[in-house]
This record gives structure tokens, C-alpha cells and sequence, in this order.
């Protein structure tokens, strides 16, 4: 599975880097630095990108976009490289380009900043949120307030569970082990003006734990990662037949009880919770009263594909949790949304599943108003698994956009030539529209609607160079549509 997930992403990564290569080639004698950003969405962005600089640009310079300088933060990647951050709007599947200028940075704002408070804990504030880290349990977060969902506390006021902390039981070294009970050393990795981030690091037994927590300017995704670097071999999970005696036909498995597996846990300030899940082209509201099981006779859905969101009983507010993993969660009334970040033990037909380095796992925190579908977080999600793409290039253009009209809640999920031909997969994400009006900036002799094995539906001739028509797309529904000789 991971030499899969490798090549995958070995794959994937060697188009981009191939393609911006060939972009690269245009800097060439040319006068002027410039970066180049694309945004592979459907929809307009106007958000935080990042581009890695070259070495010999100095730290001190700022951004041009053809009618204003726009704020920056350069940030060390490593000892020899920089990354340049900046708002940039990019229009929808297509780019901007910006300039760089060997100036120093006009005032910079000062609303996102951490502030280091008398008591030790760590304050972190942008313009939407503001929390507390507390290094004296772990460096939970104490306090989670949303400033634009009027001042709404997040993090549950019951000390049982830290928010954002680990538990697991370490079956083989001492039982059930938090690493709030143990102190943290916290540093400030960044420190605005337009993302804010500290490092928190840990031990739960003799394993180390580092996490970061990142807030960038306009962003309702408070970031996190964590890594754990095992000391000694490692299990951990339900304590159940693990050194002998398993049994195929046993109902009963360790592997199935996620309670007892290392878990990242939020504690919330939530009455009544209630829970939703996205799925391949669905979103679920779970009916049960928990997750919890440990025979196969009793198995519940508690999968994650994307994201997991727990309100309160009126939808009046929630929380999501979006994971770069599929895994599982945990959740009961009496037990707070937990996500499944490692199990090691005895697995599905007796294997041994051990852990041979570091567990590495990214997610992100989205307090929200509302239902799952006001919220945006099937728009949220794609937005945080597809970052603006940004290069230092030149083009002759300043700015291109392909999708001139898209409704909000769509997305663009595939597109891809076969020969002269552009398919385009278009899916309804969280729209309770039924029909929708849509513009492609392009030409195509015909315009066809075509099933997945290029089955024609519906066809028409496009009257000019923008290519216009409505479509019938319900909610979770998905229309494939291709341009016959396809031209920007």
C-alpha cells in the first residue's frame, strides 16, 4: 500500500514539476523576476500561495501585481532556501503572474501575530480566530475562539480531555498514556505578517510527538501536523490476544476497538452533538449514539474519507476535522470526535502490523456556522488538498482564466485531452441548485454531454469563443462534458 501511495505521488509530482520546468525555461534573459501562480479550481481564489525563491534573491523584496504591491513574508524552507508567501487572486483553471521588486516590503500587517503571555501558555491571533496553547498539558489547545462566529469558545470547558492532545494504550509499555500529562517545549516558527506558526514538542511514554499549528491571513483552515518518532518497538490498541492466541473466528478483535488506538482528541463545546461525514459523492448523518465496537458482528460505519463534522443539535455551530488520511474516527457522548492516528498489533488475518519509522499525518480544523453544505467544506477540503501552485516563470500574459462562470458549490474534479477532444467532469459538491448556467473562455467545434464510456447524451454547436449552456446537476449528481477540437 505505501509503495503504491509512493509511486502515486512520485507520479503526480513529476508532471507538475515537468511542466513548471518548461514554464522556467521562458526566465531566460528575460529583464525581470517573475512568479507565476495557477489555480487548478473551478472557482476564483484570492488566498495565501507560496513559492520557494531562488538563492540569489534576497529576503527583502516585495510583490507587484500590475497595479499594486501586495504584502509578503519570506520564510527559511531550510539553511540555503526561502519561501516568498502572498496573497494572490488567481481566476478560476487559470493563472495570474506577479513581479518581484528588490525593495523592502511596504508596513506590514500586524493583526496575525503569537504573543508568548506571563503565564506561559502561547496566544495565537489572526483577524477569525484566536487560541491559547498550554504547554503545561501537552500543549493542548486551552482555548479556541472563532471572533467572526460571535466569539464562539470551540474547546469544551470539562478538563477529562485535552484539546488536540494524544491517548493511546501502549499495550506493551505500562497501558493507556496521554502526553497531556506531560510538559512541552513550544517554539515559534513564524510569526505573521500573514501566517502565524509554532511548533509543539511532546512525549507520550518514551516516544517523541511533534506537532504544528498554523493560522493564515483569511483562512477559516487552522492547519496542523504530527509526527512521532518511536523510541522503543510499539504497540498500541486493545490489549486483546496480542502476544498469542488469535483466532480467525473469534468475533471479538483488538484491531476493531479504535477507543484504545493512539488517537488526536478535540474535546467540544457543543451541546447535544451531532455528526456528518462526506463520502464519494455523499454526505452522511450518522444515526448512531457512538462508534464504539469490538466484534465484527457489531461493526459501525466510522470511516473518514475527507472530513468528519460534529455540530451542536441545532446546526447552529460545528467543527470539522479534514484528514490527509482515510482512516477512522471515534465518538460517543460521553467520548470526544477522535481521529485514529495509529494502530499497531495484531490485524486482519493474524498479521502483526508493526511500526518500522516515524507516523507522519497532516489535518485541519474548521470551526463553521451552519450545516456542512453552509459551511463549504467539501469546497474547503478541495481548496486545502489543491494549494495555488506558484513558480518563478514568465509569461506574456499577466492573467488567463478557462472557467468564466461556475456556480459556487461545483467543482471540476477531472479534465484531460483525448487527442484534439477536453473532457471535462463537473460534480455538484454542496449546491441545492438544480440547474446550472456554465462558461468556458474557450472555443470548441461542438459541444457534447457523454457518458463515462463517451456514449453521446446531448449535443449542440457553440455560437461564439465562449462556450455557454445549462446544465441539469443535482446535488451529488456529476455530467461529463467534451469539446470536440477544443481551443483556449
Amino acid at each position: 500500500m505505501k509503495e503504491w501511495t509512493d509511486f502515486t505521488i512520485y507520479t503526480s509530482d513529476s508532471i507538475l514539476n515537468a511542466s513548471l520546468k518548461k514554464l522556467n525555461e521562458n526566465t531566460v534573459n528575460k529583464p525581470t523576476k517573475k512568479i507565476l501562480t495557477f489555480n487548478s479550481c473551478g472557482n476564483d481564489r484570492n488566498e495565501i500561495a507560496s513559492v520557494e525563491l531562488p538563492a540569489n534573491i534576497a529576503e527583502n523584496i516585495s510583490l507587484f501585481d500590475k497595479t499594486k504591491t501586495i504584502q509578503s513574508q519570506v520564510v527559511p524552507k531550510n539553511d540555503s532556501t526561502s519561501i516568498v508567501l502572498f496573497r494572490a487572486a488567481v481566476p478560476a483553471m487559470g493563472f495570474k503572474e506577479y513581479e518581484i521588486l528588490n525593495k523592502k516590503p511596504a508596513v506590514q500587517n500586524k493583526n496575525n501575530h503569537i504573543t508568548k503571555k506571563s503565564d506561559g501558555t502561547y496566544e495565537m491571533e489572526t483577524s477569525i480566530y484566536r487560541l491559547i496553547i498550554d504547554p503545561s498539558h501537552g500543549g493542548c489547545i486551552k482555548s479556541l475562539v472563532a471572533k467572526q462566529l460571535n466569539n464562539k469558545e470551540f474547546v469544551s470547558p470539562a478538563r477529562e480531555y485535552s484539546f488536540n492532545t494524544l491517548r493511546g494504550n501502549f499495550f506493551r509499555n505500562s497501558g493507556m498514556k496521554r502526553n497531556s500529562d506531560n510538559v512541552a517545549v513550544i517554539q515559534i516558527l513564524e510569526n505573521g505578517p500573514l501566517r502565524i506558526k509554532l511548533q509543539i514538542k511532546s512525549k507520550i511514554g518514551s516516544n517523541t510527538i511533534i506537532q504544528t499549528i498554523a493560522l493564515t491571513d483569511g483562512d477559516k483552515k487552522i492547519d496542523c501536523s504530527l509526527r512521532i518518532d518511536y523510541a522503543e518497538p510499539t504497540g498500541v490498541g486493545e490489549n486483546y490476544k496480542q502476544n498469542s492466541g488469535y483466532n480467525s473466528k473469534d468475533v471479538h478483535k483488538a484491531f476493531y476497538n479504535d477507543t484504545s488506538k493512539l488517537l488526536v482528541m478535540f474535546p467540544l463545546n457543543l451541546k447535544d452533538q451531532k455528526v456528518y461525514k462526506d463520502a464519494p459523492l455523499d454526505v452522511t448523518e450518522s444515526k448512531l449514539p457512538n462508534t464504539f465496537y469490538n466484534r465484527w458482528d457489531s461493526i459501525k460505519n466510522n470511516i473518514v474519507d475527507n472530513w468528519v463534522d460534529v455540530t451542536d443539535n441545532k446546526n447552529e455551530y460545528g467543527i470539522a476535522v479534514i484528514s490527509d488520511h482515510v482512516t477512522s474516527y471515534s465518538h460517543g457522548e460521553n467520548f470526544p470526535l477522535s481521529l485514529t492516528v495509529q494502530y499497531a498489533g495484531i490485524g486482519l488475518w493474524g498479521r502483526n502490523y508493526n511500526v518500522d519509522g516515524p507516523t507522519t499525518i497532516r489535518y485541519a480544523l474548521v470551526p463553521h456556522a451552519g450545516k456542512w453544505d453552509r459551511a463549504g467544506l467539501n469546497e474547503e477540503t478541495i481548496k486545502w488538498n489543491e494549494p495555488i501552485i506558484g513558480s518563478m516563470g514568465y509569461y506574456e500574459e499577466s492573467a488567463r482564466r478557462f472557467i468564466e462562470s461556475l456556480d459556487k458549490g461545483l467543482a471540476i474534479n477531472a479534465m484531460y485531452y483525448k487527442g484534439n477532444d477536453l473532457y471535462i467532469r463537473i460534480v455538484n459538491n454542496e449546491s441545492d441548485k438544480k440547474t446550472h448556467h456554465i462558461i468556458f473562455n474557450g472555443y470548441a467545434d461542438q459541444v457534447q454531454l457523454v457518458e463515462l464510456n463517451d456514449k453521446i447524451v446531448s449535443l449542440f454547436d457553440p455560437k461564439s469563443k465562449h462556450v455557454s449552456f445549462d446544465l441539469y446537476l443535482p446535488l451529488f449528481a456529476f455530467k461529463t462534458i467534451r469539446l470536440i477540437n477544443a481551443q483556449p
